[in-house]
Formats: C-alpha cells, structure tokens, sequence
C-alpha cells in the first residue's frame, strides 16, 4: 500500500468493517471517546512479557515498543537476525508498506519458530488471520518458518485479588498455510479500498459490536439516524 502503513491490527480492522478500516485510515478524528481498557491494555503487556520471559529466558527485544517506529523496528530486529541471538521479541517485518509483528521469534538450526500470544477471549479468527499475514511478510523477507504457535492464556482473580495464569501452546502452521491463497485476495480488496474517495457506504449492524466493538460505533450510527 504505497505510503500507507498497514499492520496485523489495520488488517483485523478491515476484515471486520471495510469502513472501519477507511475511517480510520482517513478519518481517525471521528473515532469515539475511549475512556475505558488502558488498565486492560497494561495488564495483558505485563501478561505477554511474563509469559515470554517465562518461556524464553534470553530473548532480544526489537519491537515498535522499544523503538518507537517500525521502520526502526524493521532495522532493528534485521541486525538481530544477523547476530547469534536465538530469541526476538516483537520481531517487526516489512514487505513493500506493509509491517508485521511477532510477539516472539526462536530460532531451531536453520529455521524460526513464530509464538503469538492471545487472551482466550479473543476470537479464533482473528488468530489464523494473523498467523497467515505474518506468514506472508516472513516468506517476502525470506524467513523459513518451522512452526507457528499460538499461546493462549486465561487470567482468573483468586480470593486475594492475585492473578492466576495458566496458558497453552497450539500448533497453527496447517491452518496459517493454508489461508495464503485467501489472504492475497483480501489484501488486494484492501488495497483498493485505501485508494478510494469516499467512504464505503456500509449500515451499522452486528459486525459493528462482533467480534469487537468498533471505535467509530458512534460516528456511524449518528451519521445512519441523519439519513
């Protein structure tokens, strides 16, 4: 997408609303007032880096939380790659203006072992959706794959308020592999979508609260009750 940024959320975002994904690549000032998940949002971080530190004790940090840019980011994690490093984490890639990033890269011989980590209440779909963009970026980048791992975690809260973690590793190659075909089609759709002058005409509906509740929920439906 020639001069437009486009990662692993911009293409979940598509995937759900076409006029999500335009509105906020357009028009981001008319995204909703959020004033709520930032203490969720700092509490699965701190989920993420337990478990990754837990599982791979001697990893590499190159991600755009270190850097700040995901150009720097894609330099970043490039030099580490070069290095003796066995671990990454938030491994960032670029293909043409399109950026992935991985929660956690290992290295077996020849090959990289790709883990992302989920919460168990994020939808299936959005994990495949995700192994199979950041499958696409690697091989552009000439990264051979072994496996391709989701983690799945669950937090429940004991009588004294401390968060218990348990967590499970699943084997997701099959699946992320055999989307491929799927996704070059929809990054496409996407791409021209990006390009267009008017905002896709699409009513609010059940795709606007599932899986996730859009941020621009407010704007389309004051903008459907004005019609």
């Amino acid at each position: 997408m020639e001069n437009l940024i486009f990662t692993n959320s911009a293409l979940i975002r598509a995937n759900q609303c076409n006029k999500s994904y335009y509105l906020n690549l357009h028009y981001p000032e008319l995204r909703d007032e959020v004033h709520e998940n930032h203490r969720s949002l700092l509490e699965r971080r701190k989920i993420i880096a337990k478990l990754t530190n837990h599982l791979f004790p001697k990893g590499k940090y190159a991600g755009i939380d270190v850097t700040g840019s995901c150009e720097m980011s894609y330099a970043h994690t490039k030099d580490i790659i070069t290095s003796d490093a066995e671990t990454i984490f938030n491994a960032c890639f670029k293909y043409n203006d399109m950026f992935c990033f991985i929660d956690v890269l290992h290295r077996d011989r020849d090959k990289w072992n790709a883990f992302e980590i989920w919460d168990k209440k994020d939808p299936n779909s959005h994990i495949i959706l995700t192994g199979t963009y950041q499958h696409f970026i690697l091989q552009k980048n000439g990264i051979t794959l072994g496996n391709y791992y989701s983690i799945v975690y669950n937090t429940t809260r004991n009588n004294d308020d401390v968060i218990d973690l348990t967590y499970d590793i699943v084997p997701i190659k099959n699946q992320v592999t055999e989307y491929q075909q799927n996704l070059c089609q929809k990054l496409s759709e996407i791409k021209k979508l990006a390009k267009q002058n008017s905002i896709p005409e699409i009513n609010p509906g059940k795709h606007c609260s599932v899986p996730n509740k859009c941020d621009f929920y407010n704007y389309c439906k004051f903008s459907e009750n004005n019609n």
